[in-house]
């Protein structure tokens, strides 16, 4: 899953860890459909494992 979340930010064209592409209120270059679709698809993938397994495994981790 972390290298999806690297491919999120491939998609907007920056590299991992350090995100210039990233500013307040956007990104500093043009977006089109495809990226945005591509981008939507994994963090829908990403969302799943949070909500699914990660959030599990935090809260058991947790309360030992």
């Amino acid at each position: 899953m972390r290298r999806r979340a690297h491919e999120l930010l491939a998609v907007f064209g920056a590299k991992a860890p350090g995100t210039p592409v990233f500013v307040p209120g956007g990104v500093t270059g043009a977006l089109d459909h495809g990226m945005i679709e591509r981008g939507l698809r994994i963090l829908d993938e990403l969302s799943y494992f949070i909500e699914n397994q990660y959030l599990a495994d935090a809260f058991l981790l947790a309360d030992t």
